[in-house]
């Protein structure tokens, strides 16, 4: 199962208010996907997925801004370092530059300002997909909700 698949199986299988937008072009850039959607950056939400002494950290911040690590490490409370695109696949399913808000296995951190959005676009489990998300469904990964913007 691709990482579309295995995204699409988790929005069925837990009712979640999602739409999986594929694409013939990549996606993986932030200006891709403002190109695509014609939706400011603001409107986009990247994952960054860290490893820390404990679980994955998914890191989600909207994509007019940067993660602050120190930031980061405040809210998880321990040491977290970024992934390699190998190791973000291995730990998530999904590829770099394709990784969702939802739908793996890690210790979910949203920045607060990403649910000043009603709906929001995320990784969608490949390069070639987004998924449109309403904010609200971030909340069911009972997430630490911190500045981590920077």
């Amino acid at each position: 199962m691709n990482g579309e698949e295995k995204l699409m199986k988790f929005v069925i299988d837990n009712h979640v208010d999602a739409e999986l937008i594929r694409f013939s072009d990549s996606v993986k850039t932030v200006q891709d996907a403002i190109s695509v959607t014609g939706v400011e950056a603001s409107d986009i939400i990247k994952t960054i997925i860290f490893k820390s002494k404990n679980s994955p950290v998914a890191a989600i911040v909207t994509a007019d801004f940067r993660i602050s690590r120190s930031l980061l490490k405040k809210a998880v409370g321990t040491e977290v370092e970024i992934t390699s695109p190998e190791e973000t696949l291995k730990l998530t399913g999904y590829p770099a530059g394709g990784v969702p808000c939802i739908g793996h296995d890690s210790k979910f951190v949203v920045d607060p300002k990403v649910f000043e959005k009603k709906v929001v676009y995320s990784g969608g489990g490949s390069d070639k997909a987004l998924l449109k998300i309403n904010t609200q469904e971030l909340e069911k990964n009972t997430p630490i909700v911190a500045k981590i913007r920077k």
